[in-house]
């Protein structure tokens, strides 16, 4: 049986003789389109830097456009680098930062020494202290001011050269007529030759890398001096008449970085036309300064050391009698406080010095109102009261002589109040007297008069003892006796016996009545502190009733304090009943924990902890009485109470 070819691979070989060589190429394509990044990240890093090479080399426009494109991306690399790990970048910068660094330092110091020894030289000079005054009138700084006034240089010659080869570049002088000639090359080549000279044969050893390190900054020839700064590309020297200060070299290196911005682009494409260069020639003018010194008035230099001697005299003698000053104000002042010390009702606590010279003082104390005022004797002693402070409290001095003088004036007191009394009784007398002398028709207003006497004296005494609670008071028909009764406190008691005591001599007073209500009120405390419990919930801490446990808390405070006014004292027994339950061990620990909870309570209420002991009832028929206190008088001297388990 034949195989006939099925239609689908015909159509396949006739696509493949037709379309075979077609097909074939778009696969390649498709297979370079598939691998075109790979493929352009290799080809693209094997031809960056030819690149960028041939791009710098054609210059221009659009040289500097890919430097403007390159710098955003540079400057955040440096800063992230910066950020994430400053060692790399600082040891990179190490070799060229260290020479810029050490010569700043040297120069820098080398400009102070010279300035420190001009300075020292000039300070006492008289000339030199009318310039400080001209030099504030003017609105300068006196250093800027003294360095117009004794620097006398000028700088006639600038050569700005490329430091590589040593080309002359631009040169200008102080005469125009001198910047034309052929001299310029020769004067550069000089400058060239020695540079190189000096390098070479005074360089340190293991500074090749470094030519900052050996490069020459100056020399002097005559009296002239040629300054030397270099830089990256350029090379400034300056011929100096005079002695220039250090600011010059600041001047000059400010002057060449300026010229290396301005110069960079053209430097690195420079094809030796010096033309190129002219429209910077205005900027190097302006390294031709000049300063002229003014004579001075003495004809020489600056000052003696006469006058070194006469300030420094004249200040000597200014501290010395300022200290003299000083040491006979204190001494006054010892005085003055030894004396205020002695005085009697006076207390020194402090005496504080005040003020920018310590001067002035702030004195603080107590005083007795009968003692002498301070201020009384700052006369004597030659004190400006202007310069103390006086802050004195007051208080009771228990000076002899002062309690002598309280007591004559409460005596005096007392004797106003009785010859008040008597002139009352008198003018009361001789309204009797007259009544009786008037005979029967005015005795009706005798006795009114008596009467309404007696209700004076009656209504004064009353008054008098209206703040003792429990007093009765009963007046006899005539007034002239009072008895009284009733069952008072210790402090209304003595208060009361007090106050009749100074009435007795005018009036009878039958005080055999009174009573001390103290013991009865401790009787009923007592009593209720018996009946008084905390309960707590069964097998808990918790409290039932908040109000009953600070009845009991207020019970034991006023047994104690009632206790005291009348001369006993009191210790106090917690006792926890038990728990009902058989569980008696574990029972026990509940209920001295609740003996403890209850002696906290009384411990922050002021009962001292000495003062309470802790017991543990095994009285059944009391099971779940929860807490009471019970007081105990204490015999004698006070004893501790120890708590019991």
């Amino acid at each position: 049986m034949s195989a006939e070819p099925k239609s689908s691979d015909s159509l396949h070989q006739l696509k493949e003789l037709m379309l075979g060589d077609e097909l074939r190429d778009i696969a390649a394509f498709r297979q370079r389109l598939d691998s075109l990044d790979a493929s352009s990240l290799e080809r693209l890093s094997k031809d960056l830097a030819a690149a960028l090479k041939q791009r710098k080399e054609r210059g221009g426009k659009s040289f500097e456009e890919l430097v403007a494109a390159l710098q955003p991306g540079t400057e955040s690399a440096i800063q992230r680098s910066i950020s994430e790990d400053k060692s790399k970048l600082s040891n990179a910068l190490f070799p060229i930062m260290g020479p810029a660094i050490r010569s700043y330092v040297v120069d820098l110091f080398r400009g102070m020494v010279k300035d420190l020894n001009e300075t020292i030289r000039n300070t006492t000079s008289a000339e030199r202290l009318k310039w400080r005054l001209q030099a504030k009138l003017a609105g300068k700084p006196y250093s800027e001011y003294v360095l117009l006034k004794t620097r006398s240089f000028r700088i006639d010659e600038v050569y700005l050269m490329q430091r590589d080869t040593g080309l002359l570049l631009l040169h200008v002088a102080r005469n125009p007529v001198d910047e034309a000639g052929d001299e310029a090359d020769l004067v550069s080549g000089m400058f060239t030759a020695i540079r190189s000279f000096v390098k070479d044969s005074f360089g340190k050893p293991g500074t090749e890398g470094d030519e900052d390190a050996s490069e020459l900054d100056g020399f002097v020839f005559g009296d002239r001096e040629v300054l030397i700064e270099a830089g990256p590309s350029l090379v400034l020297a300056a011929v100096v008449h005079g002695v220039p200060p250090a600011s010059v070299r600041e001047q000059l290196k400010a002057l060449l970085e300026e010229l290396h911005a301005r110069l960079g682009g053209k430097l690195e494409n420079f094809s030796g036309n010096t033309a190129e260069l002219e429209p910077e020639r205005p900027i190097l003018r302006r390294a031709l300064v000049e300063n002229r010194a003014e004579s001075s008035e003495s004809g020489g230099g600056g000052g003696g050391m006469w006058r070194a001697w006469l300030f420094l005299g004249l200040v000597a003698a200014g501290v010395t009698a300022w200290l003299v000053a000083s040491a006979r104000e204190q001494a006054k002042w010892d005085r003055y406080e030894d004396a205020l010390r002695a005085s009697p009702g006076v207390a020194i606590t402090s005496v504080e010095k005040r003020g920018w010279w310590k001067t002035h003082r702030t004195m603080r104390g107590l005083r007795d109102p009968l003692a002498a005022e301070p201020s009384e004797k700052f006369a004597g002693y030659g004190i400006d009261p202007a310069t103390v402070k006086l802050d004195f409290a007051l208080m009771t001095s228990m000076d002899p002589a002062f309690a002598k003088v309280r007591e004559e004036r409460l005596e005096e007191e007392r004797r106003k109040v009785g010859a008040s009394l008597e002139k009352l009784q008198a003018d009361l007398g001789t309204a009797a007297a007259s009544a009786t002398a008037d005979g029967k028709a005015l005795s009706g207003r005798l006795e009114e008069d008596k009467a309404r006497t007696r209700l004076l004296v009656e209504t004064l005494f009353r008054s008098l003892m209206a703040d003792a609670k429990g007093l009765s008071i009963t007046f006899s028909e005539a007034g002239d006796a009072v008895t009284l009764r009733g069952a008072l406190s210790v402090a209304d008691l003595a208060k009361v016996k007090a106050r009749i005591e100074p009435l007795s001599r005018w009036l009878k007073v039958d005080a055999s009545g009174l009573g001390n209500a103290s013991a009865a009120e401790l009787e009923r405390l007592r009593s209720a502190l018996d009946a008084a419990a905390v309960e707590y919930f069964e097998g808990t801490l918790q409290v039932v009733d908040q109000k009953k446990r600070d009845e009991l808390r207020a019970l034991v405070v006023d047994v104690d304090r009632v206790g005291r006014e009348l001369g006993h004292e009191f210790s106090f027994e917690v006792i926890a009943h038990p728990l009902i339950g058989a569980n008696r061990d574990a029972n026990r620990e509940v209920e001295h924990q609740r003996t403890q909870q209850v002696r906290d309570l009384l411990r922050e209420a002021g009962i001292q902890e000495s003062r309470m002991a802790l017991k543990l009832s095994e009285d059944l028929g009391r099971s779940g009485a929860g807490i009471t206190v019970r007081a105990i008088e204490v015999q004698g001297n006070t004893k501790e109470v120890k708590s019991q388990r």
